[in-house]
């Protein structure tokens, strides 16, 4: 899933587990290298934003143990782009989930 050349570093980003404390800069996650992990572990759509430019991660199998996400955007809500890594891995039943998006 990832470049082999960042893998140990995202493996070094997630060994952080002291709860009453923030991490140090050294474990903190990347975006969008971690978007799609973020994404899936919490079964949550990511957006992530930047001065560089927006993405959007989906996770890549279930949301809630659901096969769908409603999502209500509101106000003219720019979507931004989903996140090619997405494109990659998601499962099969997930293939329809970037449809609504699209548009």
């Amino acid at each position: 899933m990832f470049n082999p050349s960042c893998f140990v570093e995202v493996r070094a980003s997630l060994s952080w587990f002291h709860e009453d404390r923030f991490a140090p800069f050294d474990y903190w996650w990347s975006m969008p290298e971690m978007g799609l992990l973020t994404a899936s572990r919490y079964d949550r759509i990511l957006h992530v934003l930047n001065n560089i430019g927006s993405s959007m991660f989906l996770p890549i199998r279930f949301v809630n143990r659901n096969h769908y996400v409603r999502v209500k955007l509101e106000g003219g809500y720019p979507v931004p782009t989903i996140s090619s890594q997405w494109l990659w891995w998601r499962y099969p039943c997930a293939i329809g989930w970037a449809t609504p998006y699209q548009a």
